[in-house]
């Protein structure tokens, strides 16, 4: 999968490998606002999430590839002052998603296939990413500098 940023059309933009050295033609997969930053993760079931926060809105917001397209966006979270999404895909079905609110806090939701997004839950720290074992259990990574004397 490759995915680019079209700042100009303000449209993200999605293509699909046809074989091993051939592309689709990219896709328009959302347009008329300012994506600022995205991820994406493909689940067990060969769907695609990205989640990404859109500056206009200034929301968090996640979208489903399947069946050939682009569900619409749907909000995870309104409040000020957000961004750094990251996403990872659950081997038990469904994803994680986690961002920065408030550059100090880190919120946590999660989607399952039956139930749809989760309630938002505060993770442990403000800052990395977030990666599932082969048993679903999540952990989240992150740097954290340390001062030498």
């Amino acid at each position: 999968m490759k995915t680019l940023i079209n700042t100009s059309l303000l449209c993200l933009l999605f293509a699909l490998p046809v074989s091993s050295s051939t592309w689709s033609e990219l896709m328009p997969i959302h347009q008329g606002f300012d994506i600022e930053e995205f991820e994406t993760a493909v689940g067990i079931d060969n769907s695609i999430c990205m989640v990404m926060h859109n500056e206009d809105l200034d929301q968090i917001q996640a979208s489903f590839f399947q069946n050939g397209q682009w569900s619409t966006p749907e909000v995870l979270d309104d409040r000020e002052d957000l961004g750094y999404p990251h996403i990872c895909a659950s081997p038990l079905g469904g994803f994680h998603a986690i961002w920065q609110l408030n550059r100090s806090k880190r919120c946590h939701i999660r989607y399952t296939p039956d139930e749809g997004w989760g309630e938002i839950t505060q993770a442990q720290s403000y800052g990395g990413q977030i990666v599932c074992d082969p048993d679903g259990l999540l952990y989240q990574l992150r740097l954290k500098e340390i001062g030498f004397d």
